[in-house]
């Protein structure tokens, strides 16, 4: 996804001086956080459309900005899986995600992708993950097996009460995303 990582720096600069551990901190102890579109870079398919919140009160504090651009960006994973499974006429609710880089090692982040896309989630805890899963495919186009499990160190669950929720704000998203991408 485009800028994922680019809007946890510039929102970790903002709300919580620059460090992830307190960005994630304050996210954790959000209790009403606005709709964020994680568009800080524009968005591929509309070079007008860019990063934004929505849904803003004046009851928000810090710590629902950082909850937002969590979310936000969970959201965004899913409409982009949603628009990729109707592409290619596959409905993959059952399967899996598996999730690499730097933030694949944060379990805030983790569940809530969890939550959002009701799947479950397995980072692959691993440094060079990327590269592990281009040898998989060459070794299995070879018809070679490579064992990836044993490079999952943890797997988040959806939590159905979390799923009822998030599936409510995903409609809110969507609803402002649509209002976003007119101009």
């Amino acid at each position: 996804m485009q800028a994922c990582g680019a809007s946890i720096d510039w929102a970790a600069s903002i709300f919580a001086n620059g460090s992830y551990n307190d960005f994630f901190e304050q996210a954790d102890a959000s209790k009403d956080a606005p709709v964020y579109l994680p568009f800080i870079r524009g968005l591929q398919e509309n070079r007008h459309m860019l990063g934004t919140f929505t849904e803003l009160r004046d009851n928000h504090e810090s710590s629902d900005f950082c909850m937002a651009v969590l979310e936000g960006l969970c959201f965004e994973q899913k409409r982009s899986i949603a628009a990729l499974e109707e592409s290619i006429c596959v409905v993959g609710d059952q399967m899996h995600l598996r999730a690499v880089g730097r933030l694949s090692f944060n379990p805030l982040l983790m569940q809530i992708k969890a939550n959002v896309l009701n799947r479950i989630v397995e980072p692959i805890a691993h440094e060079h993950a990327v590269c592990l899963g281009a040898a998989y495919l060459a070794a299995n186009l070879c018809g070679e097996k490579i064992e990836i499990q044993k490079l999952i160190d943890n797997t988040y669950q959806p939590n159905a009460r979390d799923v009822e929720k998030y599936a409510k704000r995903y409609e809110t998203y969507l609803c402002s995303f649509s209002k976003m991408n007119q101009y």
